[in-house]
């Protein structure tokens, strides 16, 4: 993962980089339509 300056960016990694804050984080944010279709255990960091 490449290195940022930026204080926001590394917040949003950090958090975004946990699969299990991630899956919670994207189950509350996006539609529930969406949510429905998505497998969240396909979730992977890259």
């Amino acid at each position: 993962m490449s290195t940022t300056e930026n204080p926001h960016d590394s917040v949003v990694r950090q958090v975004l980089g946990r699969p299990e804050v991630a899956v919670g984080y994207f189950r509350h944010s996006l539609p529930a339509e969406l949510v429905k279709k998505l497998d969240f255990s396909t979730l992977d960091r890259v």
